[in-house]
Protein backbone atom coordinates (compact mmCIF):
# COMPACT_ATOMS: atom_id res chain seq x y z
CA UNK A 1 0.00 0.00 0.00
CA UNK A 2 1.72 3.25 -0.86
CA UNK A 3 1.47 5.99 1.58
CA UNK A 4 1.29 9.88 0.55
CA UNK A 5 3.18 12.18 2.30
CA UNK A 6 3.77 16.20 1.44
CA UNK A 7 6.71 16.50 -0.22
CA UNK A 8 8.90 19.98 -0.76
CA UNK A 9 8.78 21.42 -4.21
CA UNK A 10 11.88 23.09 -6.50
CA UNK A 11 10.85 26.78 -7.30
CA UNK A 12 12.97 28.61 -9.53
CA UNK A 13 13.25 32.94 -8.48
CA UNK A 14 15.72 34.14 -11.07
CA UNK A 15 18.97 32.27 -10.53
CA UNK A 16 18.77 30.15 -7.76
CA UNK A 17 16.39 27.77 -6.46
CA UNK A 18 14.01 27.91 -3.62
CA UNK A 19 12.81 24.63 -1.80
CA UNK A 20 8.83 25.27 -1.06
CA UNK A 21 6.94 23.34 1.43
CA UNK A 22 3.82 22.09 -0.93
CA UNK A 23 1.32 20.23 1.08
CA UNK A 24 -0.78 20.55 -1.46
CA UNK A 25 1.04 18.84 -4.27
CA UNK A 26 0.73 15.17 -3.83
CA UNK A 27 3.35 13.20 -5.07
CA UNK A 28 3.30 9.25 -6.83
CA UNK A 29 5.83 6.96 -5.60
CA UNK A 30 7.44 7.43 -8.92
CA UNK A 31 8.12 10.96 -7.59
CA UNK A 32 9.39 10.17 -4.26
CA UNK A 33 12.38 8.02 -5.90
CA UNK A 34 13.19 10.67 -8.51
CA UNK A 35 13.48 12.95 -5.84
CA UNK A 36 15.62 10.60 -3.39
CA UNK A 37 17.54 9.96 -6.58
CA UNK A 38 18.08 14.16 -6.90
CA UNK A 39 17.07 13.70 -10.03
CA UNK A 40 14.90 17.25 -9.92
CA UNK A 41 16.38 20.50 -11.50
CA UNK A 42 13.72 22.98 -10.49
CA UNK A 43 9.80 22.89 -11.09
CA UNK A 44 7.54 24.92 -13.45
CA UNK A 45 3.80 25.84 -13.80
CA UNK A 46 2.04 26.37 -16.73
CA UNK A 47 -1.15 28.63 -17.80
CA UNK A 48 -3.22 25.49 -17.19
CA UNK A 49 -1.91 24.82 -13.66
CA UNK A 50 -0.27 21.39 -14.72
CA UNK A 51 2.78 21.13 -13.03
CA UNK A 52 6.12 20.10 -14.31
CA UNK A 53 9.02 18.75 -12.98
CA UNK A 54 12.59 19.55 -14.74
CA UNK A 55 14.34 16.43 -14.56
CA UNK A 56 17.96 16.53 -15.65
CA UNK A 57 18.75 14.61 -19.40
CA UNK A 58 20.53 12.14 -18.26
CA UNK A 59 19.11 10.93 -15.60
CA UNK A 60 15.19 10.56 -16.98
CA UNK A 61 13.57 7.71 -16.16
CA UNK A 62 13.49 6.78 -20.10
CA UNK A 63 17.16 5.84 -19.53
CA UNK A 64 16.12 3.04 -16.51
CA UNK A 65 15.12 1.06 -19.46
CA UNK A 66 17.37 -1.90 -20.19
CA UNK A 67 18.22 -1.18 -23.23
CA UNK A 68 19.00 2.21 -22.95
CA UNK A 69 21.39 1.55 -20.28
CA UNK A 70 24.67 1.91 -22.66
CA UNK A 71 23.03 4.90 -24.30
CA UNK A 72 24.68 7.89 -26.48
CA UNK A 73 22.06 10.24 -26.21
CA UNK A 74 23.25 14.24 -25.46
CA UNK A 75 21.40 16.95 -25.28
CA UNK A 76 23.03 18.65 -27.93
CA UNK A 77 24.02 15.84 -30.03
CA UNK A 78 22.11 13.28 -31.87
CA UNK A 79 18.99 15.23 -30.79
CA UNK A 80 17.85 15.90 -34.07
CA UNK A 81 16.85 14.26 -37.20
CA UNK A 82 18.65 13.66 -40.09
CA UNK A 83 15.63 14.91 -42.28
CA UNK A 84 12.32 16.37 -41.40
CA UNK A 85 9.21 14.38 -44.03
CA UNK A 86 6.05 15.78 -44.95
CA UNK A 87 7.87 19.68 -45.37
CA UNK A 88 10.65 20.89 -46.85
CA UNK A 89 13.32 21.32 -44.36
CA UNK A 90 13.88 24.88 -45.40
CA UNK A 91 10.09 25.94 -44.36
CA UNK A 92 10.50 24.65 -41.07
CA UNK A 93 12.04 27.15 -38.13
CA UNK A 94 15.62 26.60 -37.26
CA UNK A 95 14.11 27.96 -33.79
CA UNK A 96 12.86 24.72 -33.11
CA UNK A 97 14.53 21.99 -30.71
CA UNK A 98 13.83 18.46 -30.12
CA UNK A 99 14.17 19.17 -25.92
CA UNK A 100 11.19 22.09 -26.54
CA UNK A 101 11.75 24.53 -23.26
CA UNK A 102 8.01 24.63 -21.77
CA UNK A 103 7.60 28.45 -21.34
CA UNK A 104 5.21 29.56 -18.73
CA UNK A 105 5.20 33.41 -18.04
CA UNK A 106 8.54 33.76 -19.97
CA UNK A 107 10.68 31.00 -18.37
CA UNK A 108 10.96 27.42 -19.08
CA UNK A 109 12.98 24.34 -18.13
CA UNK A 110 16.43 25.06 -17.46
CA UNK A 111 18.93 23.72 -20.57
CA UNK A 112 20.10 20.33 -20.37
CA UNK A 113 16.40 19.47 -18.11
CA UNK A 114 13.46 17.92 -19.89
CA UNK A 115 9.62 18.72 -18.66
CA UNK A 116 7.79 15.51 -17.22
CA UNK A 117 4.33 16.06 -15.75
CA UNK A 118 3.26 15.81 -12.00
CA UNK A 119 1.08 13.00 -11.17
CA UNK A 120 -1.21 13.79 -8.94
CA UNK A 121 -2.45 11.59 -6.23
CA UNK A 122 -5.87 11.47 -7.65
CA UNK A 123 -4.33 10.72 -11.22
CA UNK A 124 -2.00 8.11 -9.81
CA UNK A 125 -5.22 6.44 -8.35
CA UNK A 126 -6.82 6.33 -11.35
CA UNK A 127 -3.87 4.79 -13.67
CA UNK A 128 -3.54 1.94 -10.62
CA UNK A 129 -7.01 1.21 -10.25
CA UNK A 130 -7.33 0.95 -14.15
CA UNK A 131 -4.40 -0.86 -15.05
CA UNK A 132 -5.00 -3.29 -12.15
CA UNK A 133 -8.87 -3.76 -13.45
CA UNK A 134 -6.88 -4.27 -17.10
CA UNK A 135 -4.49 -6.93 -16.16
CA UNK A 136 -7.42 -8.91 -14.84
CA UNK A 137 -9.60 -8.81 -17.22
CA UNK A 138 -6.88 -9.92 -20.03
CA UNK A 139 -6.59 -12.70 -17.64
CA UNK A 140 -9.84 -13.64 -17.68
CA UNK A 141 -10.51 -12.77 -21.17
CA UNK A 142 -13.18 -10.17 -19.99
CA UNK A 143 -12.49 -7.22 -21.94
CA UNK A 144 -12.99 -6.29 -25.44
CA UNK A 145 -11.24 -3.52 -27.94
CA UNK A 146 -13.18 -1.82 -30.15
CA UNK A 147 -11.57 -0.49 -33.36
CA UNK A 148 -13.19 2.06 -36.27
CA UNK A 149 -10.65 2.89 -38.69
CA UNK A 150 -9.39 3.54 -41.78
CA UNK A 151 -5.68 1.50 -42.58
CA UNK A 152 -3.25 -0.58 -44.92
CA UNK A 153 -3.98 -3.64 -45.35
CA UNK A 154 -2.67 -6.23 -42.88
CA UNK A 155 -0.90 -8.27 -44.19
CA UNK A 156 0.85 -5.44 -46.60
CA UNK A 157 3.68 -5.94 -49.08
CA UNK A 158 4.26 -1.99 -48.29
CA UNK A 159 6.14 -0.51 -45.52
CA UNK A 160 6.28 3.03 -44.19
CA UNK A 161 8.74 5.07 -42.71
CA UNK A 162 5.80 7.42 -40.56
CA UNK A 163 2.69 9.12 -41.40
CA UNK A 164 0.60 12.41 -40.33
CA UNK A 165 -3.10 13.41 -39.60
CA UNK A 166 -5.35 16.16 -38.32
CA UNK A 167 -7.80 14.67 -35.61
CA UNK A 168 -11.28 16.13 -34.11
CA UNK A 169 -10.90 16.05 -30.99
CA UNK A 170 -14.29 15.48 -28.40
CA UNK A 171 -14.85 15.43 -24.49
CA UNK A 172 -17.11 12.98 -23.04
CA UNK A 173 -17.71 10.53 -19.92
CA UNK A 174 -17.10 7.11 -19.84
CA UNK A 175 -16.71 4.88 -16.72
CA UNK A 176 -13.29 4.35 -14.45
CA UNK A 177 -12.31 1.31 -16.11
CA UNK A 178 -12.98 2.59 -19.87
CA UNK A 179 -11.00 4.30 -22.43
CA UNK A 180 -12.56 5.71 -25.59
CA UNK A 181 -8.93 7.38 -27.70
CA UNK A 182 -8.21 9.12 -31.30
CA UNK A 183 -5.41 8.77 -33.46
CA UNK A 184 -3.52 7.23 -35.63
CA UNK A 185 -0.79 3.52 -35.16
CA UNK A 186 2.35 2.40 -36.85
CA UNK A 187 2.91 -1.24 -36.31
CA UNK A 188 4.68 -3.93 -37.17
CA UNK A 189 4.70 -7.89 -35.80
CA UNK A 190 4.49 -6.61 -31.95
CA UNK A 191 5.49 -3.83 -31.97
CA UNK A 192 2.93 -0.42 -32.21
CA UNK A 193 3.88 3.12 -31.79
CA UNK A 194 0.91 5.98 -31.49
CA UNK A 195 1.62 9.00 -33.61
CA UNK A 196 5.03 9.21 -35.76
CA UNK A 197 8.05 8.82 -38.41
CA UNK A 198 11.16 7.31 -38.45
CA UNK A 199 14.67 8.31 -39.16
CA UNK A 200 15.84 6.30 -42.24
CA UNK A 201 19.34 6.93 -40.82
CA UNK A 202 19.36 5.95 -37.37
CA UNK A 203 15.97 4.38 -37.04
CA UNK A 204 14.93 6.78 -34.42
CA UNK A 205 10.97 7.26 -34.36
CA UNK A 206 9.77 10.82 -34.09
CA UNK A 207 6.72 13.01 -32.74
CA UNK A 208 5.99 16.36 -34.50
CA UNK A 209 2.82 18.73 -33.50
CA UNK A 210 0.85 21.34 -34.83
CA UNK A 211 0.76 23.68 -37.64
CA UNK A 212 4.87 24.59 -37.98
CA UNK A 213 5.22 20.37 -37.17
CA UNK A 214 7.28 21.44 -33.62
CA UNK A 215 9.73 18.51 -33.30
CA UNK A 216 8.51 16.90 -29.70
CA UNK A 217 9.74 13.65 -28.30
CA UNK A 218 11.75 10.91 -30.05
CA UNK A 219 11.51 6.82 -29.13
CA UNK A 220 15.23 5.48 -29.74
CA UNK A 221 15.33 2.32 -32.67
CA UNK A 222 16.75 0.13 -30.43
CA UNK A 223 13.89 -0.62 -28.36
CA UNK A 224 12.19 -2.02 -31.56
CA UNK A 225 12.13 -5.15 -32.95
CA UNK A 226 9.83 -4.75 -36.11
CA UNK A 227 9.42 -1.28 -36.10
CA UNK A 228 13.19 -1.36 -36.46
CA UNK A 229 12.58 -2.34 -39.33
CA UNK A 230 9.62 0.43 -40.73
CA UNK A 231 5.96 -0.07 -40.01
CA UNK A 232 4.11 -2.20 -42.12
CA UNK A 233 0.41 -1.21 -41.33
CA UNK A 234 -0.66 2.44 -40.22
CA UNK A 235 -4.19 2.95 -38.73
CA UNK A 236 -6.59 5.99 -38.43
CA UNK A 237 -9.65 6.61 -36.57
CA UNK A 238 -11.19 5.57 -32.82
CA UNK A 239 -10.25 2.57 -30.33
CA UNK A 240 -12.23 2.27 -27.10
CA UNK A 241 -12.10 -0.10 -24.30
CA UNK A 242 -14.60 -1.75 -22.19
CA UNK A 243 -14.87 -4.88 -20.21
CA UNK A 244 -17.43 -7.07 -21.65
CA UNK A 245 -20.17 -6.82 -18.51
CA UNK A 246 -20.17 -3.12 -19.31
CA UNK A 247 -22.22 -0.93 -21.82
CA UNK A 248 -19.69 0.07 -25.36
CA UNK A 249 -17.96 2.81 -24.65
CA UNK A 250 -18.43 5.80 -26.68
CA UNK A 251 -16.00 6.45 -29.50
CA UNK A 252 -15.11 9.86 -31.45
CA UNK A 253 -18.11 12.27 -29.93
CA UNK A 254 -20.39 9.55 -30.06
CA UNK A 255 -22.46 10.31 -33.32
CA UNK A 256 -22.27 7.88 -35.87
CA UNK A 257 -19.59 8.29 -38.39
CA UNK A 258 -21.72 10.18 -40.79
CA UNK A 259 -19.84 12.44 -43.62
CA UNK A 260 -20.40 15.51 -41.87
CA UNK A 261 -17.82 17.24 -39.84
CA UNK A 262 -20.25 18.93 -37.91
CA UNK A 263 -21.48 15.88 -36.48
CA UNK A 264 -19.03 13.36 -36.32
CA UNK A 265 -15.32 13.11 -35.48
CA UNK A 266 -12.83 12.96 -38.52
CA UNK A 267 -9.41 12.21 -39.23
CA UNK A 268 -8.43 14.68 -42.29
CA UNK A 269 -5.13 15.68 -44.17
CA UNK A 270 -4.15 11.69 -43.74
CA UNK A 271 -1.03 11.02 -45.53
CA UNK A 272 1.80 8.17 -45.55
CA UNK A 273 5.18 8.41 -45.79
CA UNK A 274 6.07 5.47 -48.08
CA UNK A 275 9.42 3.33 -48.15
CA UNK A 276 10.41 5.05 -50.97
CA UNK A 277 10.36 8.75 -48.69
CA UNK A 278 7.29 9.58 -50.52
CA UNK A 279 4.91 11.57 -48.96
CA UNK A 280 1.16 10.26 -50.43
CA UNK A 281 -1.51 12.16 -48.93
CA UNK A 282 -4.36 9.87 -50.89
CA UNK A 283 -3.22 6.91 -50.36
CA UNK A 284 -5.33 4.25 -52.57
CA UNK A 285 -4.58 1.20 -50.68
CA UNK A 286 -6.38 2.25 -47.44
CA UNK A 287 -9.46 0.03 -46.54
CA UNK A 288 -12.41 0.31 -43.38
CA UNK A 289 -12.61 -1.45 -40.34
CA UNK A 290 -14.95 -1.97 -38.06
CA UNK A 291 -15.25 -4.98 -35.38
CA UNK A 292 -18.90 -3.77 -33.94
CA UNK A 293 -21.98 -2.21 -35.73
CA UNK A 294 -22.50 -0.14 -32.90
CA UNK A 295 -19.55 1.54 -34.51
CA UNK A 296 -19.72 3.23 -37.81
CA UNK A 297 -16.29 4.57 -40.16
CA UNK A 298 -16.86 6.42 -43.86
CA UNK A 299 -13.86 6.55 -45.81
CA UNK A 300 -15.34 10.04 -47.63
CA UNK A 301 -11.84 10.46 -49.61
CA UNK A 302 -10.47 12.73 -50.87
CA UNK A 303 -11.30 16.73 -51.22
CA UNK A 304 -9.91 19.96 -52.14
CA UNK A 305 -10.55 21.46 -48.23
CA UNK A 306 -9.85 18.75 -46.39
CA UNK A 307 -7.46 16.32 -48.31
CA UNK A 308 -8.10 12.65 -47.62
CA UNK A 309 -10.26 12.29 -44.75
CA UNK A 310 -12.67 10.07 -42.69
CA UNK A 311 -15.57 10.01 -40.35
CA UNK A 312 -16.18 7.44 -37.32
CA UNK A 313 -17.89 7.21 -34.13
CA UNK A 314 -20.97 5.60 -32.15
CA UNK A 315 -22.32 5.44 -29.39
CA UNK A 316 -23.30 3.14 -26.03
CA UNK A 317 -26.42 1.55 -27.42
CA UNK A 318 -29.67 2.29 -25.15
CA UNK A 319 -31.24 -0.59 -23.48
Amino acid sequence: MATWTSMPSLMQTGDEIEIVESPHLDTSPWLEEIWLLGKLSSLIQNEYGDIYDCVDFYKQPAFDHPLLANHSFHPEVQMKPSTLPFEEESKISQAREVLTNMKSRGEGCPTGTIPIKRVSKDDFIKIKRFTEDYNSRIKSNSLENHFAVVQTPNPNPKYYYGAKVILSVHNFNVSASQYSSAGMTLTNGDDTIKFGWTDPKDGNWWLTLGEENTLQRFWPGTIFNGLSMLATTVAFGGEAYGPVDQPLPPMGNGYFGVADPKYAAYCRAIAVLDENLKEDNDPHEIETYRDDSHYVVTDYGWTNRFGRIMFYGGTTPQI
